[in-house]
């Protein structure tokens, strides 16, 4: 049986038994890559206990999967964009910020096949809007300048940009909001708007 494959087994039993994962000390690069992998497939609370617990080791291996899965072909490339993104968030380094704005900027090519081009909505509206988030979450203020731009897009993405931007706590974002609020008519990006710009505010003085 192959090492990976071992590795993935005995995190699934730790899963089901309640248990917690320790890689050690002689872990393998492998080794930890195939956890990581199946952490972030099998997203749960214990899954995002032991994220932490990898901490930063796991950071270059999570940013290496958002940019081998921007442009999906397959579900499991969806599950792995989305759960590495997540994670990225959770862990809150910075050191994923460059990739996290690349996302967010990025338009995704239509992939060559009818099954590829079935993921392009993925990669265009659900990708952009979990990197949101992270940024949010990592509270990276050079991705400010971008987050404000996204407040003229889809109504999803303006929600979670104006989220992220109230927990970046950047007062640059102030008249952007403001300028959304006297426009927009969706109740939840308005109530979104609302609530950053209150933090803001409060920052500000």
């Amino acid at each position: 049986m192959k090492p990976g494959l071992i590795t993935k087994i005995v995190v699934l039993a730790l899963w089901l038994c309640g248990g917690s994962l320790n890689l050690g000390v002689g872990a393998t690069d492998e080794q930890l890559r195939s956890t990581i992998e199946t952490l972030v497939l099998r997203r749960s609370s214990v899954g995002y206990k032991e994220i932490k617990k990898i901490g930063n080791s796991a950071v270059p291996i999570l940013i290496q999967m958002v940019k081998d899965c921007q442009c999906p072909t397959s579900m499991r490339d969806v599950k792995l964009f989305t759960g590495a993104t997540m994670y990225l968030g959770v862990l809150k380094d910075r050191a994923a910020s460059d990739v996290l704005i690349s996302v967010v900027k990025s338009k995704p090519e239509w992939g060559r096949t009818a099954e590829e081009r079935r993921y392009h909505w993925a990669a265009t509206h659900s990708f952009k809007e979990i990197a949101v988030w992270a940024l949010g979450e990592i509270g990276e203020y050079e991705a400010v300048d971008v987050l404000i731009g996204l407040l003229h897009e889809r109504s999803h993405i303006r929600g979670a940009a104006a989220e992220a931007l109230g927990k970046i706590g950047d007062s640059r974002a102030i008249p952007a909001l403001s300028e959304l609020l006297e426009v927009e008519k969706s109740k939840r990006v308005r109530q979104k708007a609302t609530e950053a710009l209150g933090k803001l505010m409060i920052l500000a003085t």
